[in-house]
């Protein structure tokens, strides 16, 4: 199979949505790639960063036993501890309490 070349790249989530496509993401490149330049099993060439507030569920995101046929490997795919940085949200009440100045946007 004809592997496509990718340039170097960051990937970016954000949220748990965002988080659960990056994850798909990295699965794809595994069963593409293989463990060819990274331990765990992801190119090099990908980078991978989720943004959400809650950051230990994100962590725990995981596909099992996700193969690369070509190689006859087989591995579980999460984040690296490294790829998912949690981000604190805003009060709500903070949020709704604001009133917009008089003439302001």
């Amino acid at each position: 199979m004809n592997k496509p070349k990718i340039r170097k790249s960051l990937f970016i989530g954000l949220g748990g949505t965002g988080a659960s496509t990056l994850l798909a993401l990295k699965k794809r490149f595994f069963e593409v790639y293989g463990h060819i330049d990274g331990q765990d099993g992801v190119p090099r060439f990908a980078q991978f960063l989720a943004f959400d507030t809650d950051a230990p569920g994100t962590r725990k995101l995981n596909f099992q036993n996700v193969q690369n046929t070509s190689l006859g490997i087989e591995r579980d795919i999460r984040f690296e501890p490294s790829e998912v940085i949690g981000v604190a949200s805003a009060k709500r009440q903070g949020i709704h309490s604001r009133r917009a100045e008089p003439g302001a946007l």
